[in-house]
């Protein structure tokens, strides 16, 4: 037996006990950890630095009595952006945060700018919500939640998505960690209890594992919609959807002795302290690694990225597996995985950081797999960064390299200038024109759109802003819900989110609750199920005439036009749990739910009928996409489920071969666009509605990054800036008069019902298609020239 003194660097004693020789050094490091549970901890012998994984009996048998000495220091601040949405945060050396993009996805953080000045030491995001605190920012698809140097937690973006904490905000004191899912987050605390939000089904609730997350855990991992808390004892718990990895049942009596888990999208790999590795989940996503269980001994740590995983071994090695594509294969980069230090990833692509300081990457090219073009310039490097596409690798000079997907990060050349030295990390985060009678004149609000505004929402005939204290502000058609004066005094704050149907607003508040206004008979009356929208709800999308709202706890309640998907009774029964997601065609809703299957309801012919597919929407879906008549659901391989009217999409059998694997989105407008991993473009639908692109075919073949639509027209963002556009000439398909500018520089593009609207890098506006309707913005073009960063379209 040994005693054993941990000793920090000044002489003052952490701890001290007695330890057989047998035992991994990894219970030391956990100590110390609890001790200081904020700090980056290094164990020392003399001048050694030790591993977690080795064992006691390195030392010298004759010895009784040992001391090591613990270093400390400030965790690094990790930049970690969120994969998939379209807002950014930095945290500053100064401990304070900027945020930046969709506001709907957590960009815009002025509700709780206060709060965010100092301290910050980790954020994290998901689909729509930011949490901070902040020495952690953490997100999922529209939310962050930051967690500040006190322990405790602020969270913005989409309630739904954990946005809102306040049911649990008594609880958020003392944490020293935040995970996240899609849709939900969980924070550690220090006394190894797990507080956990957002929605329900994608780990939010964690009522039926609460009993053992009550103490000892160390840290948890999300991947789309489940949670594993990995405790101290090495044991591991796991909930949220079972088919992600939240049903560990399979490989229970495995998991034991754990001292790291990861998650791809869809699946779990445990790094255990004899360095082998447990994987479950889908196989597909990673969750099989038999192909290489051989390898997987001595292993240090695991990386994943959207469906592959990347084990660093303890003799600097690199063991891979998963989907090939994506970085699961990297045998084309064998030879060059020796020696390595550190592998970080994209959502396609790894890159490894060898311990000479060089970059090995491989996997989706554009999404950073590909580094050839930087390839001189990847020596001296300490550290590498992945965004959803791009990655940024820190040299030891303190300048920058970036590649990858250009809209993602991967062209920092507009900010060159400033990555020359001094960098030590970073992460990413309304003005109107067009026909008055549409909401293109706000002049009779103008006063309260001159600040604060973090949402702007749009339907036939009126707009809706948030603004940062919770209020809207309406203007354009009355009938329209541009007069909100009959619920003006629910609009005062509290306001989260503003939905729409043609003629109608819905608007969440962050107490759950739900306030409609404008066409009665389009969703603005909500009165027959008002008691059911008094709180709980975190998100409603709307169809022309019909809203939905999904419940924190993953229940559906429609209201609004019974055609138009406003009556769900013939589905309720599925609706009554386990739902992430609604889309809307013009007529009818398709209902995501945690198992991956799919749930349709509203007009038989515009997608609210989907038997014809009914095989095919068992399982799988992870998106679905609406047209104006049909829907397209993407499903975790990559390929697309088509339904609803031809014409619109639904039938997509001209172009099947094309959608049987690599699409990450779809973009929908009368017809519909898909974008696949490899940055080429599929279209579908109606040739007049930009269902036939073959006139620009040669332009979208690969480096599309975003596609935008019209009613009938599409424009793709490529990532090198530039832009092509098909479809009606009349509703912007016809690009011409602005080609010249549209060459390079384009971050983002929206559209309205006939024109588009293009931001650039250097906070410019360019404008084409109907110039009624948007597509000149002449009248206001002195004010676009710089500093915009959204645009909304109606």
């Amino acid at each position: 037996m040994l005693h054993i003194s941990l000793v920090g660097v000044g002489g003052d004693k952490i701890a001290e006990g007695t330890w057989h020789r047998s035992c991994k050094m990894l219970e030391l490091f956990r100590i110390a950890r609890r001790s200081k549970p904020r700090l980056q901890i290094q164990l020392l012998y003399g001048i050694s630095k030790l591993n977690s994984q080795m064992s006691l009996d390195f030392l010298d048998r004759n010895l009784e009595c040992v001391s090591f000495t613990v270093y400390l220091s400030e965790a690094a601040k990790k930049v970690q952006p969120f994969r998939l949405g379209t807002a950014v945060a930095a945290i500053k050396d100064d401990g304070s945060v900027v945020t930046w993009g969709d506001v709907d996805d957590g960009g815009d953080s002025s509700s709780v700018a206060d709060k965010l000045k100092k301290g910050i030491v980790q954020v994290a995001g998901n689909y729509g919500a930011f949490a901070a605190g902040v020495v952690q920012v953490a997100e999922t698809s529209h939310a962050f939640a930051a967690v500040k140097e006190d322990g405790s937690v602020v969270t913005w973006g989409g309630a739904g998505c954990g946005g809102d904490s306040s049911w649990v905000a008594d609880k958020l004191q003392g944490v020293v960690q935040v995970a996240e899912t899609s849709h939900a987050f969980a924070a550690v605390k220090e006394d190894g209890s797990v507080v956990t939000w957002g929605g329900a089904g994608c780990g939010g609730d964690s009522s039926w594992v609460a009993d053992k997350l009550q103490e000892d855990v160390g840290q948890v991992t999300g991947t789309y919609s489940a949670f594993a808390a990995v405790n101290h004892d090495g044991s591991v718990i796991t909930w949220g959807g079972a088919a992600c990895g939240g049903d560990s049942s399979s490989v229970a009596d495995k998991l034991q002795g754990v001292v790291q888990v990861v998650g791809t999208s869809n699946a779990c790999a445990a790094v255990r302290e004899d360095g082998s590795v447990v994987t479950w989940g889908k196989a597909a996503y990673g969750g099989d690694s038999s192909s290489v269980a051989d390898k997987l001994q001595g292993v240090v740590k695991v990386a994943g990225n959207y469906d592959a995983f990347a084990a660093v071994k303890e003799d600097g090695s690199v063991v891979t597996w998963g989907d090939a594509d994506d970085g699961g294969d990297s045998s084309s980069v064998a030879d060059r995985l020796q020696g390595v230090v550190q592998v970080a990833e994209t959502s396609h692509a790894f890159a490894a950081v060898k311990e000479d300081g060089s970059v090995v990457t491989w996997g989706g090219a554009g999404c950073g797999g590909d580094s050839s073009w930087v390839a001189d310039k990847l020596q001296g490097v300490v550290q590498v960064a992945g965004t959803s596409n791009a990655f940024a690798a820190v040299k030891d000079d303190g300048s920058v390299v970036t590649w990858g997907g250009a809209a993602c990060g991967g062209d920092s050349s507009s900010v060159a200038y400033k990555l020359q030295e001094g960098v030590v990390q970073r992460r990413w985060i309304c003005r109107d024109w067009g026909k008055a009678a549409y909401g293109g004149d706000s002049s009779s609000v103008a006063d309260k759109l001159q600040e604060g505004v973090v949402q702007v929402t749009g339907n036939y005939g009126a707009a809706a802003a948030v603004k940062e204290d919770g209020s809207v502000v309406t203007w354009g058609s009355a009938f329209c819900g541009g007069d909100r004066s009959s619920v003006a005094d629910k609009l005062q704050e509290g306001v989260v989110q503003v939905a729409e149907t043609s003629h109608a607003f819905a608007a969440v508040k962050e107490d759950g609750s739900v306030v409609t206004w404008g066409g009665a008979g389009c969703g603005g009356d909500s009165s027959w199920v008002a008691d059911k929208l008094q709180e709980d709800v975190g998100q409603v999308t709307g169809t022309y005439s019909a809203f939905a709202a999904v419940n924190h706890d993953g229940s559906v309640i429609t209201w609004g036009g019974a055609a138009c998907g406003g009556d769900s009774s013939s589905v309720a029964n599925k609706l009554q749990e386990g739902v992430v997601q609604v889309a809307g065609t013009s007529n009818a809703f398709a209902a995501v739910k945690d198992d991956g299957s799919v749930v349709t309801w509203g007009g038989a012919a515009c997608g609210g009928d989907s038997s014809s597919v009914a095989y095919k929407l068992q399982e799988g879906v992870v998106q679905v996409v609406g047209t104006s008549n049909a829907c397209a659901a993407v499903r975790e391989d990559g390929s697309v489920v088509t339904w609803g009217k031809a014409a619109y999409g639904g039938d997509s059998s001209s172009v099947a071969d094309k959608l049987q694997e690599g699409v990450v989105h779809v973009t929908g407008n009368y017809g519909a666009a898909a974008v696949k991993e490899d940055g080429s473009v599929v279209t579908l639908g109606s040739a007049f509605c930009g269902g036939d692109s073959s006139s620009v075919a040669d332009k979208l073949q690969a480096g599309v990054v975003q596609v935008a639509g019209t009613s009938n027209a599409f424009a793709a963002a490529k990532e090198d800036g530039s832009v092509v556009t098909w479809g009606n000439a009349a509703r912007g398909g016809d690009s011409s008069s602005v080609a010249d500018r549209l060459q390079e520089g384009v971050v983002k593009v929206a559209g309205n019902y006939d024109a588009f609207a293009a931001v650039k890098e250097d906070g410019s506006v360019l404008t084409w298609g109907d110039a009624d309707d948007g597509g000149d913005s002449s009248s206001v073009a002195d004010r676009l020239q710089e500093g915009v960063v959204q645009v909304a379209g109606n």
